[in-house]
Order: C-alpha cells, then structure tokens, then sequence
C-alpha cells in the first residue's frame, strides 16, 4: 500500500512586509527613545550642577548675613532705620533659607 501525502504551506507575503515595517518603526522608536533618555540624562546633569550652585550660593548668603548681623550687634547702639534694615535682611534670608531644606545631618 503506498500513502501519498502532500502539504502545502502557504505564506502570506502582505503580512511578513507588515511584520517588517513594524519591526522597523520599533526599532526607530527605540533609538529615539534612547536618544531622548540621554537628552534627559544631560539635562538633569546640567540641573544638578546649578541647583549645586544655588546651594552654594545660598550658603554664603547665610553666612554673609550672619556676620553682618553680628557685626550690627558688636557696634552697639544703632539707629531704628538699621535696625529695620538688618531685620527686614534677615527676613529675607530666611525666606531663602526656608525654600531650600536642610541637609540631612550624617
């Protein structure tokens, strides 16, 4: 007895090319996607070093008030207008002091 059998195997063409252009828009959208995270990644770069900066630059604010605030209280007697002025000074570094938090102390 001789068996005979025949298989047909029928590739649709229309959607192997389908396949392939999504493939190909997944692979752009991943590079750029990779591109967009290392613009990120530059642009936080560039926020850290200025937010570093205006720490700094807070800091010695602060300690530029401070001294004037002791050097206004080793002169002694001030007049009111001084005295409104160190204030109002000192409210504002305050401001200032208060926007940024604390560092956490190791």
């Amino acid at each position: 007895m001789d068996m005979r059998i025949d298989l047909y195997h029928h590739v649709d063409i229309v959607a192997i090319k389908q396949i392939a252009d999504s493939i190909t828009i997944l692979t752009q959208k991943a590079d750029s996607i990779m591109l967009t995270q290392s613009q990120l990644a530059a642009t936080l770069t560039e926020l850290g070093v200025q937010l570093r900066k205006v720490a700094a630059e807070t800091t010695t604010l602060l300690e530029k008030v401070a001294a004037l605030t002791q050097a206004v209280a080793d002169a002694g007697s001030t007049t009111p207008e001084v005295d409104a002025a160190l204030a109002d000074v000192q409210a504002q570094a305050q401001v200032v002091d208060d926007l940024v938090p604390d560092a956490p102390t190791p």
